[in-house]
């Protein structure tokens, strides 16, 4: 089964949703799924600390610019990145878990996930950037990962088009 069969099957079952912004824009088509406790955060199910809320409005709203195809700037070296970057590859990156940073407002979090392909991006765990150990942050948000995936891993590439085919650069 290919990988965008088994997204649509966790789709059927609940276990993944697919992230639909307000209004659609086609200028890049580009896909975010939300699983768990990611999931949870975006869609403020209640079950996450109310100093959070904020955060998780605005992400709604970053998530949306991405979906519709706006630029994106991907920091593909972990250690060697702008601060500006909006997705981030994560050591070790050879388990193609990467994080989208949501920096404005405070408190800062990271959202982690991985490209299934380019352009479908799927977002499973989150945490607080404050203290955040980033290793085991991927080997958490990874776990979550081949639980949904066992056959098909994350997309693990030095190169960007791997991750996003349009509209971006590198921080």
């Amino acid at each position: 089964m290919s990988i965008k069969e088994e997204i649509q099957k966790h789709r059927e079952n609940g276990n993944l949703t697919l992230f639909e912004p307000e209004r659609r824009s086609f200028i890049v088509e580009r896909h975010v799924f939300l699983g768990g406790e990611a999931r949870s955060f975006v869609e403020w199910d209640g079950s996450i600390d109310d100093s959070f809320a904020a955060v998780s409005a605005r992400t709604v709203a970053v998530l949306e610019r991405f979906v519709n195809g706006s630029y994106v700037t991907i920091g593909m070296d972990p250690h060697d990145k702008l601060s500006r970057s909006q997705i981030a590859r994560v050591d070790p990156t050879a388990q193609g878990i990467l994080d989208f940073r949501i920096t404005d407002p405070n408190p800062a979090v990271r959202i982690f996930g991985g490209f299934a392909v380019a352009d479908l991006l799927i977002l499973l765990t989150w945490a607080p950037r404050k203290n955040c150990n980033f290793p085991s942050e991927v080997a958490r948000c990874r776990g979550e990962w081949d639980k949904l995936f066992p056959t098909h891993t994350p997309v693990v590439s030095e190169e960007i088009e791997h991750h996003v085919s349009k509209h971006f650069s590198i921080g």
